[in-house]
């Protein structure tokens, strides 16, 4: 992996190179609204790429087959959709992934910022409200910080958390 003054340079699983802008620059540009800042912070900070499956997609612009996958429970994982250009963030829970990702087109200053949950553990994705576009308080709760993980926590080591202490208190 290289990287140049805006754009990191990765190969993906055929060898073919994409650039990927600088998350970490573009979260701080000038006019970023605050849901960008925390997306693609975080966005910056995640080393392992998932790669994309065009089967995710479900034809309204969400990804909805993506919370199908089971990574392993807490972890990070970024992919890109090369056909429309947007990128998800993808975290580990025990139903499945949480896909945290760009409602349009990536490059905005303004990204509207939704997610597409696991059908299992309904109750607890609505009590978090994850249902619909996510602001600050949320993004910050679901998304955590890759860097600084037993500070700031993500949804599926939360809820991991939260297993423990509810089958204690049994």
């Amino acid at each position: 992996m290289t990287t140049s003054n805006t754009t990191v340079v990765t190969t993906t699983a055929n060898n073919a190179m994409i650039a990927v802008p600088d998350m970490t620059a573009l979260a701080c540009s000038e006019g970023m609204n605050v849901s960008g800042r925390v997306f693609y912070s975080c966005l910056a900070k995640i080393q392992g790429q998932v790669p994309f499956d065009p089967a995710w997609a479900n034809g309204t612009g969400y990804y909805d087959s993506a919370c199908k996958l089971m990574l392993p429970v807490g972890t990070w994982g970024w992919s890109h959709d090369i056909a429309t250009n947007r990128y998800i963030i993808l975290i580990g829970t025990r139903f499945g992934a949480v896909a945290v990702f760009e409602r349009y087109r990536h490059g905005s200053k303004a990204p509207v910022i939704v997610c597409n949950v696991p059908r299992k553990g309904y109750t607890i994705w609505q009590t978090a409200g994850l249902n619909s576009q996510l602001g600050e308080r949320v993004l910050t709760h679901v998304l955590g910080d890759p860097e600084f993980p037993t500070i700031a926590p993500n949804i599926g080591m939360t809820i991991e958390t939260m297993s423990r202490l509810f089958l204690k208190s049994e």
